[in-house]
């Protein structure tokens, strides 16, 4: 498992929702904070726990 808020938690997260590519690329291509941005408007706002 990835660290909480990491890029390869953002990817797994997104994932498991059934978002696999973003115009066309792979998750694992595109940068943290724009991976922060698919999951919060995929998934829904990240509460800090």
């Amino acid at each position: 498992m990835a660290f909480a808020h990491s890029k390869g938690w953002y990817v797994s997260k997104l994932k498991e929702v059934g978002y696999i590519k973003h115009e066309g690329r792979k998750l694992e291509s595109f940068r943290t904070y724009i991976l922060r941005g698919l999951y919060v408007t995929h998934v829904g706002p990240i509460t800090e726990k």
